[in-house]
């Protein structure tokens, strides 16, 4: 369960990296999309804010009782608060949602590979 969400919250974060960084370029070259979204911007945020954030806390838990490395915890918990800070301050979300997603992601990514490696079960 643990990897599987694992990969759904890289994916995830990296839809989010993507949105963050192509929009704006597709935008620029075609303002049609704007007008053809079904969703704003700050909805699409909140969206991948909120299935990000029970994956990353779901996963990471399971992951970390397993190998017991809780460092994983600190870029991770820094990551789910720079989407806060995102979400919340608009005049700073890319930045703080790029940066989030990529710690959020690469702490998926150490958990994933500290329990395929070596995990001990929990009791």
């Amino acid at each position: 369960m643990q990897k599987v969400l694992d990969k759904i919250g890289i994916s995830l974060s990296f839809i989010c990296l993507i949105h963050c960084l192509i929009i704006p370029i597709l935008l620029i070259f075609f303002p049609i999309v704007n007008s053809i979204s079904f969703i704003s911007d700050e909805q699409f945020h909140w969206i991948l804010f909120t299935l990000i954030l029970p994956v990353a806390i779901i996963s990471l838990f399971i992951g970390c009782m397993k190998h017991r490395n809780f460092w994983i915890l600190l870029p991770s918990g820094l990551g789910i608060l720079l989407l806060i800070l995102g979400v919340v301050f608009h005049d700073i979300e890319k930045v703080s949602t790029v940066l989030g997603g990529i710690m959020i992601a690469v702490s998926h990514i150490a958990n994933y590979k500290l329990c395929h490696l070596d995990c001990h079960e929990v009791k």
